[in-house]
C-alpha cells in the first residue's frame, strides 16, 4: 500500500507541475517571439 499511496499522491503534484510549467513555457515562447519581431523589425 505504501508505494501506491506514494503513487497516487504525486501524480496530481505531477499533472499540476506539468501544466504550470506548459502554461510558462507557452508564456515565454510568446513573450521571447513579440520582443525578437520587435527587435528584428527595429533593426531591420
Amino acid at each position: 500500500a505504501g508505494p501506491r499511496t506514494i503513487g497516487v499522491a504525486i501524480d496530481p503534484l505531477v499533472l499540476a507541475a506539468g501544466l504550470v510549467i506548459l502554461a510558462a513555457a507557452g508564456a515565454i515562447c510568446l513573450w521571447y517571439l513579440r520582443r525578437k519581431g520587435e527587435t528584428v523589425d527595429d533593426e531591420d
